[in-house]
């Protein structure tokens, strides 16, 4: 590692530590208590940082590097922090972490808790064995942090904790939405995923197979088909039948279309098999989905009768969500 050591302490940082009494506040308020913030803040840049906590931390720590690089050692593992990765250290897990030498990281650190704490790092997928989640789109993913941080010199008021806690969720939403696999390699295939899902959209109408999609890839189908379950945590052809019905309920919802016309649309020979299947995915039949649709919007006439509506898409072609 190298370097002279600092603890903490760095130029234009930000840090703050709610209060124990706060803490205990956001552990009893409504939503706050699901998932709530409890240290948070910023150093621009960090030569030397080093944290050693024997014990660990009672809360979960989420550390952000925009920019620069550092390291982790934990459970005999040391795991090395890089641009756009975001490193979480489970509650109670003893650990050190610090700065590269060479290149010093930034970071965006919060320590948070909460009674969904656990569901939240299952849904991103991390846990002490697998404890970095790559998102490279550091602007969008700092300016969450940042929104986060802003809630916080207000007094502690119920509403600034609300605030936090509300960007705290958006936060852990983006860094999942924006995550990327991290090797070069994995990056490629899952690019290539990507790129499957875009034809998908732009054939919402047609009817393609697993080998056409991995033709489109220039993949092997048992490939492709590993790739893509890895990514979407689905089968290609499960995946592109929910983007049909997708499409479905949106046409439903603002067109004009009979549930027949909108079943030829998007491929399907025979309207009964449509509405079955339809069923099967989103719930409820066609048609009472459109009932419920425009009823939610408030589309009717004063007496009762359904407006006449063009939807755009039946203009434009397919792809809107």
């Amino acid at each position: 590692m190298g370097g002279h050591r600092i603890r903490e302490g760095f130029e234009g940082q930000r840090l703050f530590v709610l209060p124990p009494a706060v803490q205990a506040r956001c552990r009893k308020l409504p939503v706050v208590r699901q998932l709530h913030a409890t240290d948070l803040g910023h150093f621009p840049e960090a030569p030397g940082h080093y944290v050693q906590r024997a014990r660990g931390r009672p809360e979960v720590i989420l550390i952000y590097c925009p920019q620069g690089a550092g390291w982790c050692r934990m459970r005999g593992r040391r795991w090395i922090v890089g641009e756009g990765d975001a490193l979480f250290i489970s509650s109670g897990t003893p650990h050190t972490y610090g700065a590269d030498a060479l290149s010093p990281w930034s970071i965006y650190w919060v320590h948070f808790a909460g009674r969904e704490t656990s569901e939240f790092l299952d849904a991103l997928g991390v846990s002490s064995s697998s404890p970095i989640l790559h998102a490279p789109d550091a602007p969008i993913i700092v300016e969450a942090f940042e929104e986060m941080l802003r809630f916080v010199p207000h007094g502690y008021s119920d509403a600034s904790l609300l605030g936090v806690s509300a960007a705290l969720v958006r936060l852990l939403g983006l860094l999942r939405w924006h995550q990327r696999a991290p090797g070069r390699r994995a990056r490629h295939g899952e690019e290539k995923v990507r790129r499957s899902i875009e034809l998908m959209r732009e054939h919402i109408g047609g009817r393609m197979s697993v080998a056409d999609l991995a033709r489109h890839a220039k993949l092997s189908p048992s490939r492709y088909a590993h790739l893509f379950r890895r990514f979407a945590a689905s089968s290609p052809l499960a995946f592109f039948a929910r983007l049909k019905f997708q499409q479905a309920c949106h046409w439903l919802a603002t067109g004009d279309d009979s549930i027949g016309e909108v079943a030829t649309r998007l491929g399907f020979d025979d309207p009964l098999y449509f509405s079955r299947a339809f069923h099967r995915v989103v719930g409820i039949s066609p048609s009472k989905y459109r009932e419920h649709a425009i009823e939610r919007s408030g589309t009717t006439k004063p007496d009762g009768s359904r407006k006449k509506r063009r939807s755009l898409t039946r203009k434009q072609g397919v792809t809107t969500e």
